[in-house]
């Protein structure tokens, strides 16, 4: 299942590249966010085996794997932003690969759990930012780094709006 259209406030310009508007939407129905230097993708639909999970993410030139470092931030932002779409499958960088067919791993919040690779749940995508540009209202274009496109350009942020015409957001495009 390719991506090919997100949402109402973001849609694919280039490979390796999205456009956020700044428009403001009703509730939080945006399946992208920023965090720390990574762009994620959300999809909180229990649709997905782990398999499938992986299978989208790398159709989408995304990873699948995130770090137990993340695993605090990311759920509370998630809480935050979307409330209830637990679990969410993803891989653990420590997961030895021969295991990835028995039991799989799922984000619970702030916790990781071990479940049945069969079950459905959402997914978890995610992949690098390095940097991007933004465009004012007023026809100002800027060039942009991580720091910035994280504290203007997050689509669940509307603090901006007003001022930001849209965002050109340019990741790291998967390599296999």
């Amino acid at each position: 299942m390719k991506l090919n259209f997100l949402t109402v406030i973001i849609s694919v310009l280039l490979p390796g590249a999205i456009v956020i508007n700044a428009v403001n939407t009703v509730g939080n129905d945006s399946k992208w966010f920023l965090f720390n230097e990574d762009l994620f993708y959300i999809n909180p639909q229990n649709d997905f085996s782990s398999k499938a999970a992986q299978i989208f993410c790398i159709e989408n030139d995304m990873v699948y794997m995130i770090e137990p470092t993340e695993y605090v931030g990311l759920g509370k932002l998630l809480t935050k932003y979307y409330e209830k779409i637990y679990p969410l499958w993803l891989i653990m960088e420590d997961t030895p690969i021969y295991k990835i067919s028995e039991n799989c791993t799922a984000l619970e919040k702030n916790d990781v759990n071990t479940i049945s690779c069969a079950t459905r749940l959402g997914l978890i995508c995610k992949t690098k930012i390095f940097g991007g540009s933004i465009q004012y209202r007023n026809g100002t274009l800027l060039e942009v780094g991580v720091n910035e496109i994280n504290r203007l350009c997050n689509p669940l942020s509307h603090e901006y709006d007003e001022l930001l015409e849209h965002c050109l957001i340019k990741f790291k495009r998967l390599l296999l």
